[in-house]
Order: structure tokens, then C-alpha cells, then sequence
């Protein structure tokens, strides 16, 4: 099984895939520098790619809860941050993906970005090497986000095979 992982926002987007609960690939798609509507549009053209060339089963994103985001201030931001993470997640779906939201929360349980991203290097080499390019932890984020996914799939797993059992 293939999962893409993303962690969107409308200046950087991280993404991760993870084949068979292996990571085998991450990156970050930098928008910075053009007006909002551009950035967005840049980010799901390059996310449209990335499932092309991955063609993952499914994808997972983190649907901020405006619980997080101390540091989005105006309204207007956060509204830019949900059409990107909407515009992301409708041109997934409309190309045939699965796509799920993460709710920011419901992952991190409160960690500090920090903290999940000083695991994530611990957790994978190659990540580890790269993490000098990921100034804003986006792409530690989006790993922890699939550790996560995978946690929740492997679970679902053992609940339906023990259910299977006692029949």
C-alpha cells in the first residue's frame, strides 16, 4: 500500500510517501514569494505531480484546526491556509484519489513542532541529511503526520483481523 502524506499550507507544502510502512520519499514545494491565488495554483500543479509519479492508494493531509496557529493572526491568513488546503484536497479528488483530513490535533496531541521534528530525525536517516533545507519543519511534520497514518492503518488492521478470528 502507498500513502501520500501532505502538509499544506499556501507558501510550503511537505509531502511524504510511505510504500509497505516505509518512507520512500519527501520533498517541499515552496510557493513563497507570489500572490496568494498564484501560490496555490503553483502548489496543486506540483501536487498533482507528485501523484502522478507516486500514484499513491490514498492521501492523508492535516486539516488545520485554527487551534495551533497562534501565529496566524489575521483572519484573512487563515482563510488563505484553508482554500489552499481545500483547493489541494479537491483537485486530489476530482484526479481519483482517496483523500483524508488529519485533524492538526488529533496527531500532535499537543506536541510542540519542535519536539516532532527533533523524532522524526531521530526516527529516519534520510530525513536527518536533509533536515538543514526545512527551515519552517514542514516536511518533519507531514513524516510524523504518516507515522501517524500508519499507526492508525496498522490498528484498523489488527481490530479487523481479530474480529475476523473470533468468527
Amino acid at each position: 500500500m502507498t500513502i501520500l502524506c501532505l502538509d499544506i499550507s499556501s507558501t510550503a507544502t511537505g509531502w511524504a510517501v510511505f510504500q509497505n510502512h516505509e518512507l520512500v520519499k519527501f520533498g517541499l514545494i515552496n510557493a513563497r514569494g507570489i500572490d496568494a491565488v498564484d501560490r496555490i495554483r503553483y502548489t496543486v500543479g506540483h501536487m498533482l505531480t507528485v501523484v502522478k509519479m507516486h500514484a499513491p492508494d490514498a492521501v492523508y493531509y492535516e486539516r488545520s484546526d485554527g487551534k495551533t496557529h497562534r501565529r496566524i493572526s489575521k483572519a484573512a491568513n487563515l482563510s488563505v491556509l484553508g482554500e489552499a488546503q481545500g483547493s489541494v484536497a479537491t483537485a486530489l479528488r476530482i484526479s481519483g484519489y482517496p483523500v483524508h483530513a488529519i485533524g492538526t490535533n488529533e496527531w500532535t496531541k499537543g506536541k510542540r513542532k519542535e519536539t516532532r521534528a527533533r523524532t522524526v530525525r531521530m526516527m529516519f536517516p534520510a530525513y536527518f541529511e536533509w533536515s538543514a533545507k526545512d527551515k519552517g519543519l514542514d516536511v518533519a511534520d507531514v513524516i510524523g503526520l504518516g507515522v501517524y497514518v500508519l499507526g492508525q492503518l496498522k490498528t484498523q488492521e489488527l481490530i479487523a483481523a481479530g474480529t475476523r478470528s473470533k468468527a
